[in-house]
């Protein structure tokens, strides 16, 4: 009897340690955070996936410290987001007290990318300003205006280095006017703002002839309903396509969705020592290089409009 009882005790803990590599290998490995925004399109994931990841989802502008730790205590290691810096160098720290991976579709933050518990589809800011100062030297720009995001100033400060090549002005903008600025006193302004907050900046412009052009941050599928600028140009990731972060977004998911992650070490382990997309690693610092061009936006856009009625 007491043979037959031992028996069925070490049967009913395999069974149990069977139940929970099943629950773990459906369930718990295909569980991830996902942080989306309302100032770009990454929103629009949340109400459309069907996929066979499951996500816990948190607006990133109201995420709070706990989230992160609601998240662990889930069992979850990776979160999908932020798309802005603003948002994840609010928990930066967390992310390292909870061993969490952060892997965004979007951020470029110098600063940030510094972080081993950040990772990012995209370059880093100091490639993105290295174009942009290339970009305004072939258009013999003298003086630039750089107009700042101030709610997102650790991705706005890196455009700071802009200054040191060109001569010009850094300027916050917070509402609908800039005060004691004459717009006609410089060649180009650089705008590194949100989507909601350039369309703003965009009615103070409206007669301005110089080089207008935008940061990542900036661009969405918001901005097509802006009227025709013969002087607006986009940075472009070599994506082609303004709404960006739905691509980076679903090149995380397609990651995730092939592989299984025990831990986070185990993510880092093996993404920097293997490709991600496009045959390639990320760099040490935790990010992605594409190819970063200039392109002029109502080219682009006539571009989208054509592939679009194509695909229809």
């Amino acid at each position: 009897m007491k043979k037959l009882n031992y028996n069925l005790y070490i049967l009913i803990i395999i069974a149990i340690i069977f139940l929970q590599v099943i629950y773990w290998y459906f369930v718990q490995s295909n569980t991830y955070g996902f942080l989306y925004s309302l100032k770009d399109s990454s929103h629009n994931v949340v109400s459309t996936y069907d996929g066979k990841l499951n996500f816990i989802s948190f607006n990133e502008e109201g995420l709070k410290k706990n989230d992160l730790r609601f998240l662990k205590s889930k069992g979850v290691n990776i979160i999908v987001g932020p798309n802005f810096s603003s948002s994840i160098a609010i928990i930066e720290k967390e992310l390292e007290k909870y061993d969490l991976i952060a892997l965004s579709p979007s951020i470029t933050s110098n600063d940030l990318l510094n972080n081993k518990n950040i990772f990012s589809l995209v370059p880093i800011n100091k490639i993105q300003v290295d174009v942009i100062v290339s970009f305004l030297k072939e258009k013999n720009i003298k003086n630039v205006l750089l107009v700042l995001d101030p709610f997102n100033k650790i991705y706005s400060k890196d455009f700071l280095d802009i200054l040191k090549t060109f001569n010009g002005k850094a300027v916050y903008f917070y509402s609908s006017k800039l005060s004691n600025i004459v717009l006609d006193n410089f060649d180009a302004i650089v705008i590194t703002l949100s989507p909601n907050l350039a369309l703003d900046f965009f009615n103070i412009i409206s007669d301005y002839s110089g080089i207008i052009l935008l940061s990542d941050s900036a661009i969405d599928s918001s901005l097509m309903i802006l009227p025709s600028y013969n002087n607006l140009y986009i940075v472009d990731f070599g994506f082609k396509k303004i709404d960006w972060p739905l691509i980076t977004i679903n090149e995380i998911i397609s990651l995730l969705s092939k592989h299984k992650f025990i831990s986070s070490e185990q993510f880092v382990s093996y993404f920097i020592n293997h490709t991600v997309v496009n045959n390639q690693a990320f760099t040490p610092e935790g990010y992605l290089i594409r190819n970063i061009r200039i392109e002029k936006f109502d080219i682009l856009r006539k571009e989208i409009a054509i592939e679009e009625g194509q695909s229809d």
